[in-house]
């Protein structure tokens, strides 16, 4: 298991002070992802549109994870993905996970959401169910 701390890729990745707290909040950008085991940490990102976020949660590890996916698979820019596999659904989320595993995840015990997918505008997927 991993010493107390975060573990976070992507150029724009960095953390700011909460004011009047003791929570540093982490920002996850486009292609980016963070794993912590800090409890007084929050891990965001902005700005999802027809991208999509996995969060993942262990109560009992008190670690959380987050990842922006850009887009669904790797073979659209290999090189990206070498640079970048959090870009890519394919190669991003093994990346999270195997991350997440490090800090002391457990499979059974975790908790995990995907939002976002906003339909691009000006597309016509037709109805959606």
């Amino acid at each position: 298991m991993m010493a107390a701390g975060i573990a976070q890729s992507g150029p724009g990745s960095g953390s700011i002070a909460v004011a009047g707290s003791s929570v540093r909040r982490f920002i996850v950008g486009i292609g980016e992802f963070a794993v912590s085991n800090d409890r007084e940490s929050q891990i965001v990102t902005h700005a999802l549109g027809s991208c999509v976020a996995i969060c993942l949660w262990d109560p009992v590890a008190g670690v959380g994870g987050l990842i922006h996916i850009l887009l669904p698979d790797s073979l659209i820019n290999p090189p990206r993905a070498l640079q970048q596999p959090a870009a890519f659904a394919d190669t991003g989320i093994p990346l999270l996970f195997r991350t997440a595993y490090a800090y002391g995840v457990a499979k059974e015990r975790c908790v995990v959401r995907l939002v976002g997918g906003e339909r691009a505008s000006g597309s016509d997927l037709g109805p959606l169910l």
